[in-house]
């Protein structure tokens, strides 16, 4: 059997859906806002929110089998797109550099309200290239890194919680 028949037989990975990847990036984002807030100020604040982005969405992923926090959260996992592994430190941080400037940008929102809608096309222009791509889903920062979101088993299951309490709600309403 050939590798091309080999790869075509392969079982396509779970893709990731575009709702809880934009919660997984919002839970990763608050984290790190919260950490630069609580400890600096101005122009520190922004260096602190680029260190601690880089810790929680490149060292931790590659030390936690593909996942950042958020990521545990709703069971995602990030895998390069050839191998489908864990990427390393070097594709890790390819990805994680332009996510950081959608993030800065909406950081940098919160900071300054005047600027924000200027500021928050960053991450719309960034997360409108998984809009295109229903095939692989994949981000301007995804598409540059070689890099797929998937769904994983690990995890904590937040969406899947949130949507039983919310029927629990529900029914105790009724």
């Amino acid at each position: 059997m050939s590798s091309e028949a080999r790869r075509s037989n392969r079982k396509r990975p779970p893709l990731a859906d575009l709702g809880p990847r934009s919660v997984a990036f919002a839970i990763d984002f608050s984290a790190c806002w919260l950490g630069s807030s609580l400890f600096a100020v101005g122009a520190t604040q922004f260096t602190l929110f680029a260190l601690l982005w880089f810790g929680l969405r490149v060292a931790l992923v590659v030390r936690n089998q593909g996942q950042s926090p958020g990521h545990w959260a709703l069971d995602l996992k990030v895998v390069e797109q050839r191998t489908g592994r864990v990427p390393g430190l070097l594709e890790l941080s390819k990805r994680e550099g332009v996510a950081l400037l959608a993030a800065w940008g909406l950081l940098a929102a919160l900071v300054n309200p005047t600027v924000f809608f200027l500021l928050v096309l960053l991450p719309l222009v960034d997360g409108s290239f998984a809009l295109q791509d229903p095939d692989r889903r994949q981000a301007l920062h995804d598409r540059l890194a070689q890099t797929l979101v998937i769904r994983s088993r690990r995890g904590f299951s937040l969406d899947e919680k949130a949507r039983f309490w919310l029927a629990q709600v529900r029914n105790r309403v009724r």
